[in-house]
């Protein structure tokens, strides 16, 4: 993997050459981390000064990265959950019922609560 260094830090990033562009772009990604996609021919004296030239926003954004503690875990829909809502979190509630042929959801004495059918 290529990397830059800038100061003490050394930044390691994917590259993608591409015919289709005329211009470097550079992505900070949480997940897929730095990504330089860059244009046919360039040299890497160019690439290299643009990165440093760049290395303070790529840092910044790489920072804010490190705060985000962990992926939000994916949502079930069970009763018990919890959800946010307005800056709090409120408890979920399933109720299954027969005869309705229409889910709903709704927002009642702080839960909230989803009606569907009864299979």
């Amino acid at each position: 993997m290529p990397s830059f260094q800038y100061g003490n830090t050394t930044l390691e990033y994917s590259l993608e050459v591409t015919s289709t562009k005329k211009d470097v772009s550079i992505l900070v990604e949480w997940l897929d981390g730095i990504r330089v996609i860059v244009p046919e021919g360039i040299k890497d004296e160019q690439l290299n000064a643009i990165l440093y030239r760049k290395a303070p926003w790529i840092l910044n954004k790489w920072n804010e990265f490190k705060e985000i503690v962990s992926l939000p875990s994916p949502k079930e829909y069970v009763s018990g959950e919890k959800f946010p809502y307005l800056g709090r979190n409120y408890r979920f509630k399933t109720h299954k019922r027969e005869g309705i042929t229409k889910s709903s959801l709704l927002f009642r004495q702080g839960k909230f609560i989803a009606e569907v059918q009864l299979l």
